[in-house]
């Protein structure tokens, strides 16, 4: 719910249910404050060391039942999820989250599908200028 209410997922007062309102940007004007999301991460990284990969891993709190449907928004999860956690193991702290290798391959899918998304999600655009790339590669005109 903590995660939720950091990222912004619009939330209905029957039940906590989901809305299927969309914000137009990454940034919602409804912001909790700082130290309130520095303490929400410190707990999901928290409850990621201490529950383990099977309960509570980084996939799991980046998918739709950890943060609900904007979970289906790469930018919210990259921008209010993962870069302030992996900021945080950054720094040098005895509370620094600690990330397995499941967790760092998980990131590394996302980033490259956000930049690169698989081909069932193109266009029939893309197709022709990989063919453009594939004729560039070969060093043929």
């Amino acid at each position: 719910m903590c995660l939720r209410i950091m990222i912004g997922d619009p939330l209905n007062d029957d039940l906590f249910t989901q809305s299927n309102a969309v914000f137009p940007t990454v940034l919602h004007g409804a912001s909790p404050p700082q130290p309130y999301c520095n303490a929400v991460l410190k707990l999901a990284s928290f409850l990621m060391q201490a529950l383990g990969q099977a309960a509570f891993s980084l996939e799991y709190l980046c998918s739709s039942e950890g943060i609900g449907p904007t979970a289906e928004r790469l930018e919210v999860v990259l921008c209010h999820v993962l870069i302030p956690l992996f900021l945080q193991a950054a720094v040098a702290k005895n509370d620094k989250p600690q990330f397995q290798t499941k967790d760092l391959i998980f990131c590394l899918n996302l980033m490259q599908n956000a930049i690169n998304p698989p081909l069932a999600r193109q266009s029939v655009a893309p197709i022709m200028s990989s063919n453009l790339a594939s004729t560039l590669i070969r060093g043929t005109n």
